[in-house]
């Protein structure tokens, strides 16, 4: 059985090549220190724990707004690991983080352990205000 790593006051960060526990990191970047071990038991990379901005604007997902996601215009690996139909989920040539977001994705028909990504851009990408706008000619 595989061990959790425990994420908590002394786990070690390393951030432009300095390595610090949490608590140091806290009082170089003024963030609490709750936030940046929330933030690493979610799965988020060192430099993003540590950045001073809030993530929820990093935290969305360009997927929420593509036509692809929902299965319209063929799905992508990504839309259709979510519902069990392939084994791998990741789409060749994205930009996206790997998280771990338990509890999240109830409707997700795999047993992952709430295994997400933020995918900051993908080149299947089709924005669904477009197709909305083309489909109110057809």
């Amino acid at each position: 059985m595989e061990e959790k790593e425990i994420i908590n006051y002394k786990t070690k960060l390393t951030y432009k090549g300095e390595t610090q526990t949490i608590n140091e990191w806290s009082k170089i970047t003024g963030i609490s220190p709750q936030t940046i071990i929330e933030r690493k038991k979610r799965g988020y990379p060192d430099y993003i724990c540590l950045k001073q901005e809030s993530l929820h604007a990093q935290s969305r997902t360009i997927c929420w707004h593509c036509a692809r996601a929902a299965g319209w215009m063929g799905g992508c690996n990504w839309s259709e690991y979510c519902i069990g139909r392939v084994d791998d989920p990741e789409v060749p040539g994205w930009d996206a983080i790997k998280v771990n977001r338990p509890g999240i994705f109830g409707h997700n028909s795999r047993d992952d352990g709430g295994l997400s990504y933020i995918v900051r851009e993908c080149p299947l990408f089709i924005d669904d205000e477009e197709i909305g706008d083309l489909m109110q000619w057809v």
